[in-house]
């Protein structure tokens, strides 16, 4: 079961914080848990001490492939300017990533994401380190993730977008809850070095 980062905006948000359509609507991010639990998981804020721990996971071209804005290789430092950012963005509310980890252990195992896209609509992105394909922990991590900032931040609708050859994270997104939506614009990957084919869904609140 593939199950990597479907972002096919900029990577884990890019708008300024005042163009944030929840802070102007004043929206409480304070009430966000740095943590969540789930059964098997731990989902954390990220730290530096995830840094290793990402880039491991991320240097997979099967990962990485899938994802948009990362590319084959992702250097120790860049994965410690990584957490950087997604703390600098939690913190304002721009965008939401949870690094996942294992109930006892503190292995990198993937991130589950939701940021603000280009369009100023809240996008979930994610993916999963290959040696921990198969094991349902996307659905998992996207379920509590979904079901907590939903709750938080009153949040009715979240894209997604996968690339065609991508039918792991369909599937994914399906177990979510996540309509199929058509066909998306050639969506551009910097790993794969081109624009392929890919898909939009949507998830809406019941």
């Amino acid at each position: 079961m593939v199950a990597i980062k479907v972002s096919i905006g900029p990577d884990f948000g890019e708008r300024n914080m005042n163009e944030n359509p929840m802070r102007a609507a004043g929206v409480d991010f304070s009430r966000v848990p740095e943590q969540i639990a789930t059964p098997r998981l731990i989902l954390l804020k990220p730290e530096l001490s995830h840094a290793a721990g990402f880039a491991r996971g991320m240097n997979q071209a099967s990962v990485s492939r899938n994802t948009a804005s990362f590319p084959k290789y992702v250097p120790a430092l860049s994965a410690e300017f990584w957490v950087f950012r997604a703390r600098s963005n939690f913190e304002r509310g721009i965008a939401f990533a949870y690094v996942i980890t294992r109930q006892g252990n503190d292995q990198v195992v993937g991130v589950m994401d939701i940021f603000t896209n280009g369009d100023g609509q809240r996008e979930i992105g994610y993916w999963i380190a290959r040696d921990h394909w198969g094991q349902g922990y996307a659905t998992e991590a996207g379920h509590a993730v979904i079901d907590t900032l939903v709750a938080i931040l009153g949040i009715t609708e979240i894209e997604a977008g996968i690339y065609e050859d991508n039918s792991g994270s369909g599937r994914v997104l399906e177990k979510l809850g996540f309509q199929h939506m058509g066909a998306a614009p050639l969506l551009f990957s910097v790993s794969r070095g081109r624009s392929d084919p890919g898909y939009r869904y949507r998830w809406t609140a019941q």
